[in-house]
């Protein structure tokens, strides 16, 4: 009895030592999954915009831009997200559904690449910044 109770207990170890190491390995993606809402924007100049109709949302490296335009109006652009390191992630908009002549101007943005300087990451909060704009989310 005693020796199967080691082996068990030496297993629990193995399998809860790993499920660490592929935590720490994958910890700041697994932060970024789940749905963000932009609260507000911050420019270099001390304004700030406040913002509650777009969404980044992230699943693994798969991302999609949501804004609400008005109350029955959604649109949305699949893409990709890449971290780089732990200081920046790069989002693509690649998506079969993407028109860059139709989204871009709506979100504002000049192409459909963006990197973005990853400021704050916490549980319920993000801070990205792209050219000088801090970008303020809070997890939906």
């Amino acid at each position: 009895m005693r020796i199967i109770l080691s082996i068990i207990a030496f297993f629990l170890i193995i399998i809860t030592s790993c499920d660490e190491i592929f935590t720490h390995s994958k910890g700041l993606q697994l932060e970024f999954d789940g749905k963000w809402q932009l609260q507000s924007m911050e420019f270099a100049d001390g304004t700030t915009s406040e913002v509650d109709t777009i969404y980044y949302n992230f699943q693994n490296y798969l991302f999609r831009y949501q804004i609400y335009l008005k109350k029955d109006e959604i649109f949305w652009v699949d893409g990709h997200a890449q971290l780089i390191g732990d200081t920046s992630i790069v989002i693509n908009l690649d998506g079969a559904n993407y028109s860059k002549k139709f989204f871009l101007p709506h979100i504002g943005w000049k192409d459909s690449t963006r990197t973005y300087k990853i400021e704050t990451i916490e549980k319920n909060r993000l801070i990205l910044n792209y050219e000088h704009v801090k970008y303020n989310f809070h997890k939906f």
